[in-house]
């Protein structure tokens, strides 16, 4: 009896057409777009609705990346839109100019969760594959137990067949 999974397909991780959808876009729209109106609402508490539109992109990619080209694209608007915004708080005197320096950081600690997640999804794929040959290997190897177990039951009945005839042949209590 096989425990091998009836198909190969349950272990595949989602592929990019399951991705297509992005169902967490939209509403990371909405929490970016709020942190950007909160950032130039609140001038000076920019802090925390800045680290929460780049906190929530992390949270969202790591459930649902996007392709690299989009990612990019994304980054360096969430960059440029909280950039700007900070540089225009550091000349207004609300800001002090080394809070600047978390913008490139930002970027960098996004752009390393991309990549790991970027990682991990290859890691997945590969992984995937790996069990699908495993499987498919388990199941030619109990084909060829069954295919060779019904071929070699034929010539063992012949051979008892002949072992019994001999062994009665045999046998002086048998005449």
């Amino acid at each position: 009896m096989s425990t091998a999974p009836a198909s190969t397909s349950e272990l595949a991780p989602p592929g990019p057409a399951a991705r297509r959808s992005w169902p967490l876009y939209v509403p990371w729209l909405v929490v970016w777009a709020t942190c950007l109106w909160a950032m130039w609402a609140w001038p000076g508490i920019e802090v925390i609705p800045y680290h929460l539109a780049w906190a929530g992109f992390a949270l969202m990619y790591g459930f649902e990346p996007w392709p690299k080209g989009q990612t990019l694209v994304v980054l360096g608007a969430t960059t440029a839109a909280t950039g700007a915004l900070m540089v225009a708080h550091v000349r207004e005197g609300v800001l002090a100019l080394d809070e600047l320096a978390e913008v490139p950081l930002m970027l960098l600690l996004c752009l390393l969760v991309a990549w790991h997640v970027q990682r991990r999804d290859e890691a997945m794929a590969r992984a995937a594959a790996l069990a699908r040959r495993e499987v498919d290997a388990a199941a030619r190897r109990e084909r060829l137990a069954r295919l060779t177990s019904h071929e070699m039951r034929t010539p063992l009945t012949i051979a008892t067949g002949y072992v019994d005839l001999v062994l009665e042949a045999d046998d002086p209590g048998a005449d």
